[in-house]
């Protein structure tokens, strides 16, 4: 809703409509001067923020051109529920995203991780094998024995911290008692840049 009326009430810049019996066509509003928007009545629509639907019960207010929100906050389990549930996802993304190592970028999503990890244990079984050939970026290169066990490690250390930091703040937002420090709680910090140093 774009436009205000005062007979009209609101009104998208797109809306066909009749006034004073003469009828105007859609997008009207859109394409007609300010002068002329004005001679006729119509004032620009306010739109205040709304809560996120999300953790409030959202109600609307009109008051002429102007709409706002009201917000009350939903159960505090519920809220809670749904923090956590965003943090899994935030989790799951800095999991994901790869790790930097030595200048290289590695996957480490679960079934890259599998894999990497088996390779590694195989490594370690059989001392005989001297390197590894893996693909990097689509490139397959040689990684040294040693060299590819503490990647392997690296990888692992990084996934275990996302999942620790998962868990801190699991904590902290299981600890709170008020909707509104869940709602405006800061589930982004602590994850640390996903890289390592070469091995």
């Amino acid at each position: 809703m774009d436009w205000y009326h005062k007979d009209l009430g609101y009104l998208s810049a797109d809306a066909a409509f009749t006034l004073d019996e003469v009828q105007y066509p859609s997008g009207w509003l859109r394409h007609a001067a300010d002068g002329e928007r004005t001679a006729l009545g119509f004032v620009p629509t306010t739109i205040g923020a709304k809560p996120d639907e999300r953790y409030y019960w959202v109600e609307e207010h009109r008051n002429g051109p102007a709409i706002t929100y009201t917000g009350t906050p939903k159960a505090l389990d519920q809220i809670k529920a749904l923090r956590l549930a965003d943090l899994k996802v935030k989790r799951d993304a800095v999991r994901n995203g790869g790790i930097t190592v030595g200048g290289i970028l590695l996957a480490t999503d679960r079934d890259s991780c599998s894999d990497l990890t088996g390779k590694a244990l195989t490594l370690q079984i059989d001392p005989t094998i001297p390197s590894v050939n893996w693909k990097v970026d689509g490139v397959l290169i040689s990684i040294p024995r040693d060299q590819f066990i503490q990647t392997s490690l690296a990888i692992s250390h990084f996934v275990q911290a996302c999942f620790d930091n998962e868990g801190a703040h699991s904590v902290a937002i299981g600890a709170l008692t008020d909707p509104e420090a869940v709602i405006a709680y800061d589930i982004a910090t602590g994850w640390g840049a996903p890289s390592a140093p070469a091995p």
